[in-house]
């Protein structure tokens, strides 16, 4: 069996990195197109990127590779 030179720690951070920059390009090519069956396929892309990243948030709090925000409990009139 072969042993990946990368851990799945690492593997997934990256890929959570690089979400964003996709995202980026997509919304690039969406504005920059001009037929409308383009711009209709780029949009589904970017929602299953965002998916995509969704998933991987929650991969990584869950394997605690990546600690969850911390969410504030207070209200505006306190």
């Amino acid at each position: 069996m072969n042993k990946s030179p990368f851990s799945d720690k690492l593997m997934a951070n990256l890929i959570m990195f690089l979400n964003p920059i996709g995202i980026g390009n997509l919304q690039t090519a969406v504005v920059s197109s001009y037929k409308k069956s383009h711009v209709k396929r780029l949009k589904e892309l970017i929602d299953q990127v965002e998916s995509y990243s969704a998933q991987g948030f929650k991969l990584l709090v869950r394997k605690d590779w990546l600690n969850e925000p911390p969410v504030a409990n207070r209200s505006i009139d306190s």
